[in-house]
């Protein structure tokens, strides 16, 4: 194992907690505020920041709540919250011009998938959407929908159903290049970077990171391409596996 490692970058849903609309556990928010209020006094242990979906508003108030002072990666790697100065910035790699086409693409979704009932936004969201399923849908039904509506219109853009949403990203733009762009701003190594993630959206940051950890509850496909897989899941897990970063050797 490569170490020591100075950052822990984790997924929120999944990892940090259970998921959308479940509550969080106090005492993991409680340990990983501590943990961060020792990484910034210099104490030898990783600090730990978030790389999620989640728009850059809950990202920000999650944050406060572990003490995080390292940028923060929202919006699948669209965006980056700065809790120094606090600022909120978009990736350079997305061209104006990409940009503007998230409002086109939502246009299309919300008359195609919203107005017929099938499914609804998750509010707050600039560069990217996400939806879950009304009454009488599944997720992959909102899936299907999404993927309908936007075949043929060429926007660069692609479609992914998870375990709890369906999302809907801008091409180029993933959890990956997010962990690429924190690397450069704080100039940290992606071999001192662990990633912890659940789901198949993580992936591709997790193959970047130095060392890669996945709680009990990951889906197959993430298990299969970490190196450790704790034996507690979500937030009980992420504590165990920060524990293997702290003892990590150098």
């Amino acid at each position: 194992m490569p170490g020591p490692m100075r950052v822990v970058v984790t997924d929120i849903d999944g990892c940090v907690g259970r998921g959308e609309g479940l509550p969080y556990d106090p005492e993991v928010l409680r340990r990983l505020s501590e943990l961060n209020q020792a990484a910034r006094r210099g104490e030898p242990v990783p600090a730990v920041t978030l790389c999620s979906g989640r728009a850059a508003a809950y990202v920000d108030a999650l944050m406060q709540t572990i003490a995080g002072f390292l940028p923060a990666i929202f919006e699948n790697g669209a965006g980056l919250y700065f809790p120094e100065g606090y600022r909120f910035a978009w990736n350079p790699a997305i061209p104006n011009a990409t940009r503007r086409t998230i409002r086109q693409i939502r246009q299309i979704l919300e008359d195609r998938v919203v107005e017929r009932g099938i499914g609804y936004i998750q509010p707050g969201k600039d560069l990217s959407l996400t939806f879950f399923a009304m009454p009488g849908y599944t997720l992959n039904d909102v899936g299907q929908a999404a993927m309908a509506a936007l075949d043929g219109t060429n926007l660069p853009c692609r479609v992914e159903v998870s375990v709890t949403s369906v999302g809907v990203w801008l091409d180029g733009v993933d959890k990956g290049a997010g962990l690429q762009w924190l690397a450069k701003e704080t100039g940290i190594p992606l071999s001192q970077m662990a990633g912890v993630g659940d789901a198949p959206g993580d992936i591709p940051f997790l193959k970047l990171a130095g060392f890669a950890a996945a709680p009990a509850n990951a889906e197959p496909e993430v298990k299969a391409v970490v190196s450790y897989v704790s034996p507690q899941e979500y937030g009980l897990g992420l504590l165990d596996i920060i524990e293997q970063c702290k003892n990590w050797p150098g």
